[in-house]
């Protein structure tokens, strides 16, 4: 079965954002890499070739993330390697009409498969609704940072409640919760078992600082609301996926997580939905050439 990451990120020094400087300690800490001028997109196919990914999803920088969105830029890479890469438009929503032009160009004629990364401002914010339609008229799903979030953006805008009420409004939207909302992880868990238009990824959990145990807290309340809107990512290069595909691709909560936790046997054809399935199916991505 094929493996998609749905959520990485090609960062270069070059497209840091001079009115919005961002903490380049913390994110280089957080990757364990420095920011180079150039996109390490070499980098982080040697990482899919070494954690058997045949895709992998880029997406746009959220507004107030301290980095530019380069919708062309990223377009021309992923032109060059059609069959390893897609992506979704970056747009900022105070930029109006604009931004939703940008996504539709995006869309139909760089051929992009969604939204994203978006966030990091209020959901319910009237600008952000124009997106949220057209993403609608576009048939194509929404990537929506939910938890942790960067020092260059308040921590209330990664809580994922605000999404419930997105999701309530527009039953239509196909939205990817970011990061499981760690660690508001319940609170979106509560959301997914409300809204089947929500999906969720369990990107950025691979983190080396986070205990294994708490990372299994994090993920399996999702696992035991079904496994078909969960999606593998990595959140690249903050997260090695070289390391943490493996990590997923083998996650069986044993015997006594199980009943503590509720949580029903895992099966292979669950691990290969949450590997890839759903991804491909979500993105109605053509996999039949691709190997495992």
């Amino acid at each position: 079965m094929i493996t998609i990451d749905i959520h990485a990120h090609l960062t270069s020094s070059r497209h840091l954002d001079p009115e919005n400087p961002i903490d380049l300690g913390f994110l280089e800490s957080m990757s364990g890499l420095r920011v180079e001028e150039d996109f390490p997109v070499n980098l982080l196919l040697s990482e899919m070739d070494r954690g058997g990914i045949q895709i992998t999803v880029i997406q746009g920088h959220a507004p107030n993330s301290g980095v530019l969105n380069v919708n062309d830029d990223v377009a021309a890479i992923v032109r060059e390697h059609p069959d390893r890469l897609a992506a979704f438009a970056g747009v900022n929503p105070f930029e109006g009409k604009k931004a939703v032009e940008e996504l539709e160009r995006c869309v139909k004629e760089l051929g992009f498969k969604g939204c994203g990364e978006f966030g990091y401002m209020d959901l319910l914010d009237e600008r952000c609704i124009p997106i949220y339609e057209k993403c609608i008229e576009l048939d194509v799903p929404i990537l929506i940072h939910t938890g942790f979030t960067n020092p260059t953006a308040p921590l209330k805008y990664g809580s994922p409640v605000p999404l419930d009420e997105v999701a309530m409004m527009y039953p239509d939207l196909k939205i990817i919760a970011a990061h499981c909302g760690f660690p508001w992880y319940m609170e979106l868990a509560s959301v997914l078992g409300r809204r089947p238009n929500v999906y969720v990824d369990v990107s950025a959990l691979g983190v080396a600082a986070m205990p294994d145990l708490i990372r299994m807290q994090v993920i399996f309340p999702f696992l035991n609301l079904g496994t078909d809107r969960v999606l593998f990512g990595s959140d690249f290069p903050v997260v090695r996926p070289s390391q943490y595909a493996p990590y997923v691709r083998k996650l069986r909560p044993n015997l006594l997580m199980r009943r503590l936790m509720g949580l029903p046997r895992l099966t292979q054809a669950d691990t290969d939905k949450i590997m890839g399935g759903n991804a491909a199916r979500l993105l109605k991505l053509d996999t039949t050439g691709a190997t495992k």
